[in-house]
């Protein structure tokens, strides 16, 4: 049972580093076996096609994604603090996981991801649309911004922000997640 965690892995970091390095297009069985030191046989072990390992993968990125951003969220804490919670973790798993973000851009608006994986990575967010969603029924959050439109805002200013700190090295990161979560807040709240 561990030499095949092992495997997966192996295959795990040779497709991120590929999707990194070349996107969805470059990526084939061939290459990811090459890279992951396998046999492409082997690799018919664990995964079918691309398709399914670009599916796995997309899907357990999500969902990393998902829990580092609920992982210190508190029900009887006020919105703003769960916001402030939820953004500064994600940021920090976004910062840190560089490969997994640049898979889920590419997969984002690939032909590569099935209905089903669809739904798998919006079912890990339904928690946070409905907290989302409470806050604005109790005023806690603008009730004229809809809980989708306000997530994607919110998205678009983190990519923006990753992209600053991965491109001007120089500048203090958590200045800029500061300074993100403050725009992002003052663009959602009563």
């Amino acid at each position: 049972m561990e030499v095949k965690a092992s495997k997966k892995e192996l295959i795990r970091n040779a497709v991120l580093d590929t999707v990194a390095e070349v996107g969805l297009a470059g990526l084939t069985m061939k290459k990811i076996a090459v890279l992951a030191g396998i046999s492409p046989a082997t690799m018919y072990l664990y995964y079918k096609s691309k398709e399914e390992i670009i599916n796995s993968l997309y899907k357990e990125t999500k969902e990393e994604l998902a829990k580092a951003a609920t992982s210190r969220t508190d029900a009887s804490l006020p919105f703003q603090i769960n916001f402030s919670r939820m953004f500064d973790d994600s940021m920090h798993y976004l910062i840190h996981h560089q490969r997994e973000m640049i898979l889920q851009q590419q997969c984002a608006q690939s032909p590569y991801i099935d209905e089903a994986t669809l739904n798998a990575t919006d079912s890990y967010y339904i928690g946070i649309m409905e907290m989302l969603d409470k806050a604005c029924a109790i005023g806690e959050v603008n009730p004229n911004m809809p809980s989708l439109l306000a997530m994607n805002f919110v998205h678009g200013i983190m990519q923006s922000a990753i992209l600053s700190i991965t491109q001007m090295p120089e500048l203090e990161s958590q200045s800029i997640i500061q300074s993100a979560f403050s725009f992002c807040w003052n663009a959602i709240k009563p």
